[in-house]
């Protein structure tokens, strides 16, 4: 049988979180060039990772969710989620599961913009 030890583990999980991070920071870099041109690479890797801290402190897990999250960081700022509209979707209760949650976010920043005339 085969035995994987806990160090095993924890050195593959960095991995795959690297491996997540750099696909995030590509992300960013194709979409919202604007907004990350003035970011050197370690000082986007370390915007990522604040983006994936504060989307898991949110209940966040699947790597489409946090890069949606990110998308949200990117377009509306660092600290969306402490406007009320965000925060009232964030603590709502009805609003079960976290891909639900984020896709909430979405719609109503879309909806905000519209409404500003702006583009998210």
């Amino acid at each position: 049988m085969l035995t994987i030890r806990q160090e095993q583990l924890l050195a593959l999980e960095a991995q795959a979180n690297e491996a997540s991070e750099d696909r995030l920071a590509r992300h960013a870099q194709r979409f919202f060039p604007t907004q990350v041109a003035a970011l050197a690479e370690p000082d986007l890797l370390r915007y990522v990772r604040q983006a994936v801290a504060a989307a898991q402190g949110h209940g966040f897990v699947t790597e489409r969710d946090i890069c949606k999250y990110l998308n949200l960081m990117l377009a509306l700022g660092r600290d969306f989620d402490t406007a009320p509209w965000a925060r009232t979707i964030l603590g709502a209760e009805h609003i079960t599961g976290p891909t639900l949650r984020i896709n909430r976010l979405y719609l109503k920043a879309i909806e905000l913009a519209e409404a500003e005339g702006t583009k998210p």
